[in-house]
Order: C-alpha cells, then sequence, then structure tokens
C-alpha cells in the first residue's frame, strides 16, 4: 500500500515536473518568436523607407527628364505608371506581409519599375548634354546609391525573413506558432 502510493506520487511528479518544463519551454520559445517577428518587421520598415525614397528619387529624375528637350516621353509615361502601380499597392510599413499574394504583386510590380526604369536610364546615356549636365548627374549619383542600399536591405530582409520561417516551421516550436497565430512570411527569394 506504501510502495501505491510512493508509485502514485512519483507518477504525479513526474507529470508536473514535465508541465513545469514544456511550460517553461514555451514561454522561451514564444519569447524567441516575438523577437524574431519584430526583427522581420523591422527589416520590413527600413526597406519599405528606403523603396519610398527611391520613389523620390524616380520622381526627381523623372522631372529632370522631362524638361530635357527630345527625351523620349513613351518611356517617362511608362516609368510614371510603373510607378503608380506601386504606389496603388498597399503595404504596412510597420509590419512584414503575411499574405504571400499581395506580396507578390507588390514585387511583380517593383519588377516592372526596374524595367521601366532602366529603360530611362539606358536611353539617358545616349544624350551628351545629359551626361555633362551636373544636376542630372547628381540625381543619377543618388539613383544608383538608392538602388544598392535597396539591394541590401532588401538581401536583409530575405535573411529575417529565413530565419523567422525556419523557427516558425521547426517542430515543436511549429505547433505553438500554429496555435499563437505565427505565420509564415513571404521574401523576395520566394517570389521571384
Amino acid at each position: 500500500m506504501k510502495s501505491t502510493r510512493m508509485i502514485r506520487f512519483g507518477v504525479i511528479a513526474a507529470i508536473l515536473l514535465l508541465i513545469a518544463v514544456i511550460g517553461v519551454t514555451s514561454v522561451k520559445e514564444h519569447k524567441h518568436l516575438v523577437g524574431l517577428q519584430k526583427k522581420v518587421d523591422s527589416s520590413w520598415n527600413e526597406l519599405a523607407g528606403q523603396y519610398q525614397h527611391r520613389g523620390q528619387v524616380i520622381s526627381d529624375l523623372a522631372q529632370r527628364l522631362a524638361a530635357e528637350p527630345g527625351f523620349d516621353q513613351t518611356l517617362l509615361t511608362q516609368l510614371s505608371q510603373a510607378r503608380d502601380t506601386v504606389n496603388a499597392i498597399t503595404l504596412n510599413p510597420n509590419q512584414a506581409p503575411t499574405d504571400a499574394t499581395q506580396f507578390q504583386k507588390y514585387v511583380q510590380a517593383q519588377d516592372a519599375l526596374n524595367k521601366a526604369l532602366s529603360q530611362v536610364l539606358r536611353a539617358t546615356l545616349k544624350s551628351p548634354a545629359l551626361m555633362a549636365d551636373q544636376k542630372f548627374r547628381a540625381v543619377q549619383s543618388e539613383m544608383l546609391e538608392s538602388e544598392n542600399r535597396l539591394a541590401i536591405k532588401q538581401n536583409r530582409f530575405d535573411q529575417d525573413v529565413q530565419g523567422y520561417n525556419a523557427k516558425v516551421h521547426h517542430f515543436p516550436v511549429a505547433i505553438e506558432a500554429f496555435v499563437l497565430g505565427f505565420k509564415s512570411r513571404p521574401s523576395f527569394q520566394t517570389s521571384r
């Protein structure tokens, strides 16, 4: 009888210890997931700010080229339309996207803008007057710097998303992530 009580007590103690270990691990993993999610959101915020800056530089470039006699206005119209398409897609700059379809539309719009911008910049190379103009060269230089910063921030965002998604999909954390609503995030690597 005494041994039966000891066995019951041992089983109950083991169960309580297991519940305590799972609880502590769960809290630790939750904090880690929240930290990774904040890191992804922060990277997205920086990237969104860089996209906004790039949009302003593109506007400055388009204004400068619109004033250039003989510059192909069709290219500027295409650039403007591509920029308008990007601006029509609304993504929260403070929270990384979770909707893969919406993010895919945004990436496609950015790719179309890149193509239109490349065509415009290629056309500027044919104009000796533009290449000699200091104001144009300053805008061109700012455009290049903006594109470089954008590439760096995109890579950082993709790395942060990759780390977050790996954790969200890793068993047993995946169970907790699902229950608590942590969703995987799309990235530029997965959208291209």
